[in-house]
């Protein structure tokens, strides 16, 4: 896969973040209630590697197993470990 289309997922996933807090400030939410989802952000962060932030990145903006892969140069097996080593960390 290209360079750039690989700089382009990746940019697609802190476009993604980026919304997220922005859409936070401005919800009609408790200052707790925004400080309790800021703080689970911080824990996805800290929990996660970089590869499984960047698979569930790209699998939440709906990007398929096989497209993933193709553009983290990395096996479609590679992305279904990440997808289940994040859904443990984050059941925790």
């Amino acid at each position: 896969m290209e360079l750039w289309t690989k700089f382009y997922c990746l940019d697609k996933i802190h476009n993604m973040k980026t919304k997220l807090l922005s859409s936070l400030e401005q919800a009609d939410l408790s200052l707790e209630h925004k400080e309790y989802i800021k703080s689970v952000f911080s824990n996805i962060e800290k929990s996660l590697s970089d590869l499984e932030k960047k698979v569930l990145g790209l699998y939440l903006y709906g990007y398929s197993y096989k497209q993933i892969a193709t553009a983290l140069s990395v096996t479609e097996k590679s992305i279904s470990n990440a997808l289940c080593r994040v859904r443990n960390k984050l059941s925790k």
